[in-house]
């Protein structure tokens, strides 16, 4: 077996797209697309595994900027790894993330299954923090709650109060005025958004004005979402921004639900609050018809929530993080790594 970048050169795009497609099926015209756009956007490498003069597997990564304890360094994402089916078993994929890991400095991945997570861990990733994914209900709770216990699927319960849900997580939003804006609009408020990050976070993905527009601006995964921004009326500012989606169906604790999500958010002043920012965006997402709640990154807040997994999503990688260094209040969200793809 071989490992080699992908260059015209050797390997055309017809024939890599051909690889791609015996992986793909039907989706290849998504993945192909995707993988221009990391192109275009990114610092980003294909490492693929050839075996008998035919190429069989892939693994990935793409550079960001990391900014940890204030310091920025480069951060390499695992991405879009996959070897073909019948060549699985044999030992393929471990020899792509060893390249990668020994290639790229501080290669990491948050979103990843349990066999990419043990190979990961062996090749000598570490977990260096986690980070929770939360669901708060709106018109949906005690039903998803007892439908994944006992029937892993959503009990069909009366709907005798709309959105009775949404007003346990009521938040001062009166006071602020909300006003959707642009993806061009979101970047001349880059030095607020690093500002807030700074301040707040000891652990995220720079949001430069590359990064944003890479992510919001041409990203073939997201297309329905709303930039809010928050003005409050009695100091007369700005005083933060989050990014809704439209709603959409996914599974979540193995249940089919329909959902809205929060890609990202930003507070600019001390007197907002992140329960502030989850009030805003249920109140937003009960506008529109039979959404059963919304999603976010972060610690949760409120009475009615489900936190998942337990212990949070574990951040594995070569960064090395100890002593004095621990992350305590990591910022991650939606659009880090390759996460966005979770959201149709």
């Amino acid at each position: 077996m071989e490992l080699k970048y992908y260059s015209p050169d050797w390997l055309s795009l017809e024939e890599y797209e051909q690889f791609v497609a015996q992986y793909h099926g039907a989706a290849t015209s998504h993945h192909l697309l995707r993988t221009k756009w990391y192109m275009d956007h990114f610092d980003f490498h294909i490492l693929l595994a050839i075996v008998d003069g035919k190429v069989v597997g892939q693994s990935c990564a793409y550079k960001t900027t990391a900014i940890i304890h204030n310091v920025p360094v480069d951060f390499w994402w695992s991405v879009d790894s996959f070897v073909l089916k019948q060549y699985r078993g044999l030992g393929i994929g471990k020899k792509l993330q060893a390249q990668l890991h020994k290639d790229w400095p501080n290669f990491s991945s948050i979103w990843y299954s349990r066999i990419n997570g043990g190979i990961k861990r062996k090749l000598g990733a570490q977990p260096i923090l986690a980070s929770r994914l939360t669901y708060y209900p709106i018109n949906s709770f005690f039903s998803i709650l007892f439908g994944a216990l006992f029937k892993r699927k959503k009990l069909s319960l009366p709907v005798i109060i709309k959105n009775k849900y949404r007003r346990l997580h009521a938040s001062s939003h009166n006071r602020f005025t909300e006003k959707n804006i642009t993806a061009a609009q979101l970047l001349s408020l880059a030095s607020d958004i690093k500002e807030s990050l700074s301040t707040a976070a000891d652990f995220y993905i720079d949001r430069s004005n590359e990064y944003l527009s890479a992510k919001y601006n041409s990203n073939p995964s997201l297309s329905g979402f709303d930039i809010i921004l928050l003005y409050d009326q009695h100091l007369e500012k700005n005083v933060g921004l989050y990014i809704l989606t439209k709603p959409f169906s996914r599974q979540t604790f193995s249940i089919e639900l329909n959902v809205c999500a929060i890609l990202d958010y930003f507070i600019f002043d001390d007197s907002v609050k992140y329960k502030d920012i989850i009030g805003s965006a249920l109140l937003r997402a009960s506008s529109y018809d039979n959404v059963d709640g919304v999603l976010s990154f972060g610690k949760p807040v409120g009475l009615l929530n489900i936190t998942y997994p337990k212990d949070g999503l574990q951040l594995l990688s070569t960064t090395p993080i100890g002593g004095s260094h621990v992350i305590a209040n990591p910022y991650i969200s939606f659009i880090d790594q390759d996460m966005e793809q979770m959201l149709p």
